[in-house]
């Protein structure tokens, strides 16, 4: 079903420039109709708790950090070096990078921010109980 919207959303990137014409609506109509879909029927989703999807969740914004900036450079560096970026570029380098980028979050997540998260976490407990209560009040309060 996302397969299905980011379709339809590209589909509609491709259609030329949007100013007054019903495009971006159509497109905004179509995803809020798939997220209600999918808050009506959870089952359509519980494929994401997959354990392997499930960790790419957990490591999620280490992945986001990484496709920003290494990603995206290393596309662009792969692209001058070639030459080229015709659509077979594309299709053999981006699922690759991916690929990469994706297990490259997984060990960021699993060597760097989980024990950073512990970290914390221990010296916050180690905290005189005063401290402790006002570092948890500011914590529980919304930014």
């Amino acid at each position: 079903i996302l397969l299905l919207e980011a379709i339809a959303g590209l589909a509609f990137l491709h259609m030329g420039t949007h100013a007054g014409t019903p495009a971006p609506f159509i497109a905004m109509g179509c995803g809020y109709a798939v997220f209600l879909a999918l808050l009506m029927r959870p089952k359509w989703v519980a494929w994401l708790a997959y354990p392997p999807l499930a960790a790419i969740g957990v490591a999620s914004y280490s992945l986001y950090l990484l496709h920003q900036s290494i990603g995206v450079a290393l596309l662009d560096l792969l692209r001058r070096s070639i030459g080229g970026a015709g659509s077979e570029f594309y299709a053999l380098v981006v699922p690759f990078l991916t690929g990469a980028l994706i297990v490259t979050s997984l060990l960021v997540y699993r060597y760097w921010e989980a024990p950073a998260k512990e970290f914390l976490l221990s010296w916050r407990k180690a905290l005189p109980a005063p401290l402790a209560e006002v570092a948890a009040e500011r914590s529980d309060q919304p930014t």
